[in-house]
């Protein structure tokens, strides 16, 4: 008779320390840079969005779509090491 062994799991690993600090701080100044490029990122959209029934707007918006969505992107990175 031969025996089958079961395989045994791989450990889970370890959570991540959560942030000191000092990146903590370095986050906070992060965002407050970027504050003044959302407001603007998002206030251009909203207006140019009117020139767009015009099509006047149209080109313009090609800009502070994937800029918003960089930003964005950046923002959920820090948000995901702090939480």
């Amino acid at each position: 008779m031969s025996t089958t062994t079961e395989p045994t799991p791989a450990p889970a690993p370890a959570p991540a320390p959560p942030p000191g600090r000092l990146r903590l701080t370095s986050y906070a100044a992060a965002q407050l840079l970027l504050a003044l490029p959302v407001l603007v990122l998002f206030v251009l959209p909203v207006v140019r969005s009117a020139l767009l029934v015009v099509w006047v707007g149209a080109v313009i918006l090609a800009i502070p779509v994937p800029a918003t969505r960089w930003i964005a992107d950046r923002h959920r990175q820090m948000a995901a090491r702090v939480l």
